[in-house]
């Protein structure tokens, strides 16, 4: 069954963007245009995600959000209008699952909301979605949730399993820190934190324990990460 979300939106071609961009990520979307129209939804059990702007004509998008999470926990991403991390923070602790800062990159958009959906247990039928993907030894089945080196299955972690798929699809290629952190955690530019070093550690150790040298998650320092089989 196709996802579906609700976007509250009242720009009518801002929403016109919203609505493609959550299309072409595999997600159906409706369209209302202030929060009242929102809240007045009897039942969010249908829904996989809640777009929300912040500027709505009768009230604050952080209004709407600690309004909805009363009695939902359906996912919701806050729009905001200003460069401000502060956004950022109160949109966490209101409830939001994240807050993206208009204008918005079309692919970042869709890359945050797939991270928002993985989270919340959401698997989106996307290219590379369904697929087993390989490099060596190492074996990961997206439709399946399961990883493998040779034919011992891994221990991850959820977000070690997001991280390992993310490197996979990038494989050969320098995968950027900041896409890492945006794609598995949500993370924007604005968000400093070791979080991801310290995954690419566990990852590490679970996928090469007896190896002094990496023979597959390398690093680029400065830039991020790459995924290749070294030999021995």
């Amino acid at each position: 069954m196709t996802p579906r979300a609700l976007v509250c939106q009242p720009d009518r071609e801002l929403a016109g963007v919203i609505r493609r961009l959550l299309d072409e990520a595999s997600i159906a979307a409706d369209v209302v245009s202030s929060g009242g129209a929102l809240l007045a939804r009897r039942s969010f059990h249908d829904l996989a995600l809640v777009v929300v702007d912040f500027l709505l004509p009768d009230a604050h998008g952080f209004d709407v959000c600690r309004r909805l999470r009363k009695h939902s926990d359906v996912p919701v991403v806050l729009l905001a209008h200003c460069d401000d991390p502060l956004d950022m923070i109160v949109a966490i602790e209101i409830g939001a699952d994240d807050c993206i800062r208009v204008p918005f990159g079309g692919e970042e958009f869709k890359a945050r909301v797939r991270a928002t959906l993985r989270r919340s247990g959401v698997m989106l039928h996307e290219h590379g979605a369904g697929e087993t993907l390989r490099m060596g030894d190492l074996e990961l089945d997206a439709r399946q949730h399961v990883a493998r080196m040779g034919r011992e299955e891994l221990d991850l972690t959820p977000k070690e399993f997001d991280l390992l798929h993310a490197l996979l699809l990038g494989a050969g290629k320098v995968v950027r820190s900041q896409d890492l952190l945006m794609q598995v955690w949500g993370y924007g530019d604005q968000i400093r934190t070791r979080t991801l070093d310290v995954h690419v550690g566990r990852l590490r150790a679970k996928i090469e324990p007896d190896r002094r040298e990496p023979s597959y998650i390398v690093t680029v320092p400065a830039v991020g990460y790459r995924l290749e089989r070294r030999a021995a």
